[in-house]
């Protein structure tokens, strides 16, 4: 008996130093792998770009976007990896929702597209809206009125041209330049 005792409580023994010993060795090779990892300064990359490169990425492709003909997107990107796609849709429809309130629009969802997060790629919610005015006819900006505006002209000025040359009759100028004349005048 106090043969198997005694076995037993060497073999507690030797166990407890070896655990100890175990731990020691973990722990150190932890700090000399931290240490070379910091000297060395080495650098996580993820195809050709960091971490930090890749969320910076990210968060410029994230914004409204005019795609034309009152047709606008709106791209929410997560902040991680771990921002669910419903919330990105939510802020996606407040924004667009903010802005129609603000300028008296209404708006409809066209197309929803919705990217999972995998490596190095952040969760992403890309929805097209089609803005409208009271009226029902599409909602354009500035910057859209201007470059119609713009487009106009150059047609008219060569339909004008088209009419000195002979190629069209008053009738046909008048009918083409109708359009492009509600276009200068904002009608």
């Amino acid at each position: 008996m106090f043969l198997v005792l005694s076995k037993l409580i060497i073999f507690k023994i030797l166990k407890f130093i070896f655990m100890k010993n175990f731990l020691f060795l973990f722990l150190f090779s932890f700090c000399i792998n931290f240490t070379f990892s910091q000297n060395n300064n080495t650098n996580i990359k993820v195809g050709n770009s960091s971490p930090m490169e890749l969320a910076n990425n990210a968060a410029k492709a994230q914004g409204m976007f005019l795609l034309g003909e009152g047709k606008y997107k709106i791209v929410q990107v997560g902040s991680t990896g771990f921002t669910s796609l419903k919330k990105l849709k939510k802020r996606a429809l407040e924004q667009i929702t903010n802005f129609a309130s603000s300028n008296s629009l209404t708006f409809k969802e066209v197309d929803v597209q919705l990217l999972k997060a995998g490596i190095g790629v952040f969760p992403k919610a890309e929805i097209t809206y089609a803005l409208s005015n009271s009226d029902g006819t599409p909602y354009l900006s500035k910057e859209e009125k201007s470059r119609n505006r713009e487009k106009a002209i150059a047609e008219l000025k060569s339909l004008k041209e088209l009419y000195d040359l002979g190629l069209l009759t008053k009738e046909e100028f008048d009918q083409k330049s109708e359009s492009l004349k509600k276009i200068l005048l904002g009608n």
